[in-house]
């Protein structure tokens, strides 16, 4: 009995197995909740959510310029500033992709991170799409239909405007999005030449600017505006404008399949004031302005530097913005930089990010805990002028030496010219105390920023 009632338990568990196994393999097999739960292209642009999460995620692939530099944490996929000649820092490699580019180590099949092409292209595709079917939501009220296509305009010409900035004449594709199972041929399409680039950037943010806001409230300052949209328009107006993209006849030999050069070979004067009546329109909106801190008036000696004599005879006698006489011209520029001022309250910053994932460390001098790697080539140092407006390279020869002032001075309340600095660190404009670390330089670390 004891024999067959073991076999008995052993057959029942058998039996209450099969079941929960096939039970739950028919469950598991079962996934008609996550295809029917599943977000389609046409319920995202029947729900206003859903349509803004799409905008978002358009946005997310442009790249943070900010990151200039990589770290343990995050890379740099752009080369921003230290890709030019505005800062140089002695490593070249993947984390540090500016400097590649700089000394000619990237290539097609070596990019060092520095890809943004299928990216930007995915966001323009997005974008398109967005365009093409955003009509179709009728949870969106007047006011957001107009906002959220003219993010769309922006974020498809941004992405133009990027591509353009790093490879040149770039393929302008169709406005209508491709199919998913087009062809390769279908979907294949020559570069357009410089000028056809710009004038579709400036073409879309025109549409941008007529639908964007003016304004928008403090928590969303980072977002695109009027203004945004404009100063992308004035500034490839001044690219197009540069010698480099307007006659430049190194280039008369690359041409388009059609014979079309790709940088006009006809240098067109009238692209200046193009650019001029581009920026002008910004101004006009008046909205943006410099941002100015008070004079500083003290029985100490210490305070605001007294104004220079020039050919402006309001300088000295009018208030800004048709003099200086109310102003400290030092702290007006440095406090922008120096953290003392959110950049949602810098009337100066016309489209920006709020913050960035770079470490502080790169900058900043070994004794407060940097390792004061970034730096600032001589001849950017040597563009900032004398005290009294004359360029550094007119200069004498005493002034320009490495003998030091021997007598200190502190101005602006607070900052310090050490006795120590040399003469050619001595009666420089104000920007250049505000902006470079030099010999004996005391910088004090008051920020985190």
């Amino acid at each position: 009995m004891k024999i067959l009632n073991w076999t008995y338990s052993k057959g029942l568990f058998a039996l209450v197995f099969s079941v929960i196994v096939f039970t739950s393999c028919e469950n598991y097999i079962d996934i008609d909740e996550y295809v029917y739960d599943k977000t389609t292209i046409d319920s995202i642009f029947t729900s206003k959510t859903r349509t803004l999460e799409y905008i978002n995620g358009t946005a997310a692939y442009l790249k943070n310029e900010s990151n200039f530099v990589g770290d343990w944490d995050y890379r740099s996929d752009f080369p921003s500033g230290m890709g030019a000649d505005e800062a140089i820092q002695p490593w070249v490699n993947a984390d540090h992709p500016g400097s590649c580019l700089v000394v000619d180590q990237i290539t097609p099949r070596d990019t060092k991170n520095v890809n943004p092409w299928p990216d930007y292209y995915r966001g323009i595709r997005k974008a398109n799409i967005i365009l093409a079917r955003i009509d179709e939501n009728s949870e969106l009220t007047d006011t957001e239909m107009r906002d959220y296509k003219g993010l769309a305009y922006f974020l498809r010409a941004y992405f133009y405007y990027s591509l353009v900035r790093l490879y040149g004449p770039v393929p302008i594709l169709p406005d209508e999005p491709f199919d998913t199972d087009a062809t390769v041929e279908s979907v294949s399409f020559e570069r357009s030449s410089y000028d056809d680039c710009v004038e579709y950037i400036c073409a879309n943010m025109e549409k941008a600017a007529q639908l964007l806001p003016r304004d928008r409230k403090i928590a969303f300052q980072y977002m695109p505006t009027r203004g945004a949209a404009m100063a992308v328009i004035a500034r490839m107006r001044l690219y197009s404008a540069s010698p480099l993209y307007n006659g430049n006849t190194f280039y008369a030999n690359w041409v388009r399949t059609d014979g079309t050069p790709f940088i006009s070979q006809t240098a067109d004067p009238e692209r200046w004031g193009k650019a001029a009546a581009a920026f002008k329109r910004i101004i006009d909106l008046g909205k943006y302005q410099l941002y100015t801190e008070p004079k500083i008036v003290n029985t100490r000696g210490t305070g605001t530097l007294e104004l220079p004599d020039t050919d402006d005879p309001n300088l000295k006698t009018m208030n800004f913005p048709n003099g200086a006489a109310d102003i400290d011209p030092y702290k007006s520029y440095k406090s922008i930089f120096d953290g003392s001022v959110y950049p949602e309250s810098n009337p100066e910053l016309i489209y920006f990010n709020v913050a960035a994932n770079i470490n502080n460390r790169f900058a900043f001098p070994t004794k407060q805990g940097g390792n004061s790697t970034l730096s600032v080539p001589k001849d950017i140092a040597d563009q900032f002028k004398m005290a009294d407006g004359r360029m550094f390279s007119e200069a004498t020869d005493e002034e320009k030496s490495w003998q030091a002032v021997g007598a200190g001075l502190t101005f602006s309340e607070d900052y310090v010219l050490s006795a120590e600095r040399a003469k050619m660190d001595n009666n420089r404009e104000p920007r250049y105390y505000a902006s470079i670390g030099f010999n004996h330089c005391v910088w004090p670390g008051t920020s985190y920023t």
